[in-house]
């Protein structure tokens, strides 16, 4: 999902997608805590995230950009999840 579009949900978490360096799709799964907060995994690469931040955003900026650091670090990249659209 992205901003503007309705999330999927599965169990209580919201459900996203990355993409590997082969563009085979990666299932990610998480959820969006208010002003930028998050946690986050990606069962299929072992990884998990959990970020909490001092100065509440609308926008997302940093939370976005750890995100994407951790993905590319793992060579994955981030496709649809909602970050900053609560």
């Amino acid at each position: 999902m992205m901003k503007g579009v309705p999330g999927r949900w599965g169990l209580g978490f919201q459900l996203g997608d990355c993409a590997d360096s082969g563009g085979r799709r990666v299932a990610v799964l998480g959820h969006l805590g208010s002003g930028g907060n998050l946690g986050l995994c990606v069962p299929k690469a072992g990884i998990s995230l959990g970020i909490t931040v001092s100065r509440l955003s609308s926008n997302g900026v940093a939370t976005s950009k750890l995100i994407d650091l951790l993905l590319a670090d793992n060579d994955l990249h981030l496709k649809e999840f909602a970050v900053g659209a609560n």
